[in-house]
């Protein structure tokens, strides 16, 4: 059974490989990513995180490497107007409140990390990438929120 499980996961990061090469490098900003970013910089964090997940870990350490490298040089690319740190790690409810003075919000699209952000005393928005304009809609899911701070 181990040598049919480990030869399957060599085939699915043989397949993982080829499709990534230059995947997460690639993906095209929202349109609206400007309009998000001065938000964010101009009423909440004067230099946000953004926090990223790095691929599953049935993935090698090569390919989580390459996620994160690619990730970064996204970053690079598209946001290198507005002061940012870069923080690749899966459990991202552990960085909610670490700065116990400033409100801690997470935007994000999955439940899970949502759930630990707010378990741990962060606030957190949900950003939904299937709406139409969905950084439109985050950013006035957030303008609503910054009232109630």
């Amino acid at each position: 059974y181990k040598d049919k499980k480990d030869l399957l996961q060599s085939s699915v990061n043989s397949v993982v490989q080829s499709r990534f090469d230059n995947f997460w490098i690639d993906i095209e900003p929202d349109e609206h990513l400007g309009i998000f970013m001065d938000w964010i910089t101009s009423n909440l964090d004067e230099h946000p995180t953004i926090l990223t997940a790095p691929l599953w870990t049935d993935t090698t350490k090569e390919l989580k490497d390459q996620c994160f490298k690619q990730k970064l040089q996204w970053v690079h690319k598209h946001l290198n107007n507005w002061p940012i740190s870069f923080v690749c790690e899966r459990e991202k409810g552990k960085f909610a409140n670490v700065h116990k003075e400033a409100h801690s919000i997470l935007i994000d699209d999955r439940y899970k990390n949502l759930h630990a952000w707010k378990n741990n005393g962060g606030i957190s928005v949900f950003h939904n990438p299937w709406f139409t304009n969905p950084l439109l809609h985050t950013t006035k899911n957030l303008k609503q929120l910054k009232e109630t701070l």
